[in-house]
């Protein structure tokens, strides 16, 4: 971790023009800054609002100790500890308990806040209340944008309906760009778009999973290797046979399976070395067997 900064103590002010404090006030998420002893030096209007305080003075050197139970507060620490000792942002979707006895749940984003000499001086963090039903669909969305494998859903017609990061990173695109599409949009060999189809439809049709392991080219003409698990899920006008959705997962095994090959090759070298070298072995002795037997 960073070595403490004796100046953080005096709790500089965050380096912006009034009219961008103004912006960060007319966020509708919680945004604040934090010293390297996650002391608070900056809260928006939005963060001081939902802390239930008047102003940034009631809030300036304090920690989440004073307003969170403890173990959230410890979490917090250490999260911002990893952040800060990393360099790298964390992000998560968590449950405030509060020391009023409220809960809330937030998706939360906290990055590295570095000095004019690149130095990391504290965290900038970022916060979004999805405790209300209406903002659920966003926090479910947050979590599946957590897993590494592609996922996705396609409708009756093919189209996507939903994709997380992971799909979306694979074919080069924003996940706006892919929805309500189809694979015929995104991917370039028809060959491959064809199977994908025809798995599709099978999986809409029977019901039945699926799962194999297969080939996908990229945009950028990447060949990768993927083990695909495709199942059949009700659509929003279940039990309708025609609004059937398919859900996919895949997972890229391409360095598994390039592993996999390089110790086989190996193994067949090995096999073959051997082999040869016993055959020398053989064809050594039998020349000087000819040797003696004709002088």
């Amino acid at each position: 971790m960073p070595s403490h900064d004796p100046s953080l103590d005096t709790n500089p002010p965050l380096a912006l023009s009034a009219a961008e404090l103004k912006i960060l006030d007319l966020l509708d998420v919680k945004v604040y800054v934090k010293d390297l002893n996650s002391r608070f030096t900056y809260m928006n209007s939005r963060c001081l609002q939902n802390m239930r305080v008047n102003s940034l003075a009631e809030v300036i050197g304090k920690t989440d100790a004073d307003f969170f139970t403890a173990d959230l507060a410890a979490q917090q620490r250490q999260d911002e500890i990893d952040v800060m000792t990393t360099g790298k942002p964390k992000d998560k979707l968590e449950c405030e308990q509060w020391g009023d006895k409220r809960q809330t749940w937030v998706l939360t984003s906290k990055v590295p806040l570095r000095g004019p000499d690149g130095t990391i001086i504290g965290v900038v963090g970022t916060s979004k209340d999805v405790t209300d039903f209406e903002n659920k669909a966003l926090a479910y969305e947050f979590l599946l944008d957590q897993i590494p494998d592609p996922m996705w859903v396609k409708n009756a017609d093919l189209k996507f309906v939903f994709v997380n990061a992971a799909l979306a990173k694979l074919l080069g695109k924003e996940k706006k760009e892919i929805h309500n599409k189809t694979d015929q949009d995104h991917l370039t060999i028809q060959q491959e778009i064809d199977q994908f189809r025809r798995d599709d439809l099978a999986v809409l049709s029977t019901g039945k999973t699926l799962r194999k392991i297969e080939k996908i080219t990229t945009r950028d003409s990447q060949v990768r290797t993927i083990e695909t698990q495709k199942v059949r899920l009700p659509g929003p006008d279940a039990p309708a046979e025609s609004k059937y959705q398919v859900l996919g997962i895949a997972r890229d095994v391409t360095e598994q399976i390039r592993a996999q090959r390089a110790l086989q090759d190996e193994r067949q070298a090995r096999t073959i070395a051997h082999a040869l070298n016993g055959w020398i072995a053989v064809m050594e002795g039998s020349w000087f067997c000819l040797k003696l037997t004709h002088g």
